[in-house]
């Protein structure tokens, strides 16, 4: 908030603004934490509900919110407003006396799968973060995208249009930041390039891939997975439901034809490079 106040004032204002803000920001880091895992995406997968999940566990601190846009859109904000952004060394003290295990914190910013500077930002920051991946049947992911650009007001295109303009409204938008992030719903489907990226600045080790359809058949059990490879005790979730889930017309069986093929050899790359089939064709 404060920030978009900044960069709304008038010159004369912002030069006494942003000093105090980094001061600010600067005091507010001193006794907080850097996060110890990242859901990287992809956006319509799970990352909601996975993200609320784990912080059930009383070992793993909330962010103030789940998607901070860090190392994507808040780059120029700096790491001490960053790092101001997750809970203090005194709260991982109390958390840890009152349960035993190792207290950790993270957020979910599922465009930084997509984001093609991330993966170098993360790696020169947090070399050592762990990192999840939800990966959605790319066609039903497209079209849950299609949907919430709709419920936002910022798709008037019918789906059919929308994924054969693509291309084109990515490249001509006057926003090449929002651009990507609202009317790439093919292309952020295409996740073979996106996971080759992060694994290029990671090792296997630190990077766990799922697939979201068995997140939502199956909370309990993925959620067990993930606390596994954070290494915390699992708590599994009560009464697990769907966050930010929404009702729409289903997709026409003519168009869902056409985006299987369409995605048909990058879902077999994916496949191969992961050695696993996700059963998506």
């Amino acid at each position: 908030m404060a920030h978009d106040v900044y960069r709304r004032s008038p010159e004369a204002v912002k030069t006494f603004v942003l000093p105090a803000l980094r001061v600010y920001w600067r005091a507010q880091a001193r006794d907080h934490l850097l996060p110890d895992f990242l859901i990287i995406g992809a956006q319509r997968a799970g990352t909601s509900s996975l993200y609320s999940y784990l912080r059930r566990n009383p070992l793993v601190g909330k962010a103030r919110r789940k998607e901070i846009h860090y190392f994507d859109f808040k780059y120029d904000r700096g790491l001490d407003w960053y790092r101001s952004q997750f809970p203090t060394v005194a709260e991982k003290l109390a958390a840890e006396r009152r349960v035993e295990g190792e207290f950790l914190t993270g957020e979910a910013s599922p465009y930084y799968l997509f984001h093609p500077l991330v993966p170098a930002r993360v790696r020169e920051t947090l070399p050592g973060v762990k990192l999840i991946a939800l990966l959605r049947n790319p066609v039903t992911r497209a079209y849950s995208h299609y949907q919430l650009q709709c419920r936002r007001g910022n798709e008037q295109l019918s789906f059919e249009e929308a994924v054969e303009r693509e291309s084109e409204r990515v490249r001509e938008h006057r926003d090449p930041n929002r651009a990507p992030r609202r009317f790439s719903y093919l292309a952020r489907g295409v996740y073979i390039d996106q996971l080759e990226r992060w694994f290029s600045h990671f090792p296997a080790e630190q990077i766990l891939v799922l697939r979201s359809e068995d997140l939502f058949e199956d909370p309990a059990s993925v959620t067990e997975t993930v606390s596994a490879f954070l290494g915390i005790p699992a708590r599994r979730p009560r009464k697990p439901r769907r966050y930010y889930g929404a009702t729409y017309p289903n997709l026409a069986p003519s168009t869902r034809a056409l985006l299987s093929d369409y995605y048909r050899e990058h879902n077999r790359r994916l496949y191969d490079y992961l050695g696993r089939d996700f059963g998506w064709d």
